[in-house]
């Protein structure tokens, strides 16, 4: 599997940003996902955890939440996207300063009893200007 992660270089303080993940099967033969959920982290430039969000609904298709546990299918050459809103608070409920900020997307899935599966895509930098 192929993850990568779409955010915005620059952004307003202030301004809410979208932050979607992107899946995609590079392989030959279908692959399934099972219990599938996302994580999304936001981290200073010396790894201070910032903002998370972990949450396995927010998805961009399809629109309606799925039934859990929840399964995703991609066929060859197909991809799935989840998508989350930052509105630029932290961890407490803070506005961030502006700088520069690190962005990372996690795709968490089980393949079996305790047996769980992370992709995660390259981190990400995002300027939050004054």
């Amino acid at each position: 599997m192929r993850i990568s992660l779409e955010v915005p270089s620059s952004v307003q303080a202030g301004e809410s940003l979208p932050l979607i993940i992107k899946v995609e099967n590079p392989f030959t033969c279908p692959v399934t996902l099972v219990n599938v959920s996302t994580d999304f982290t936001v981290e200073t430039s010396t790894g201070e955890l910032v903002w998370r969000e972990s949450e396995a609904r927010r998805f961009v298709i399809p629109i309606k939440p799925p039934a859990w546990p929840y399964a995703l299918t991609l066929e060859p050459g197909d991809s799935h996207s989840f998508e989350t809103t930052w509105d630029q608070l932290d961890l407490e409920g803070y506005t961030v300063k502006p700088g520069v900020y690190w962005v990372r997307g996690f795709v968490l899935s089980s393949q079996g009893i305790d047996a769980y599966e992370i992709l995660q895509s390259d981190a990400k930098p995002l300027t939050i200007k004054p």
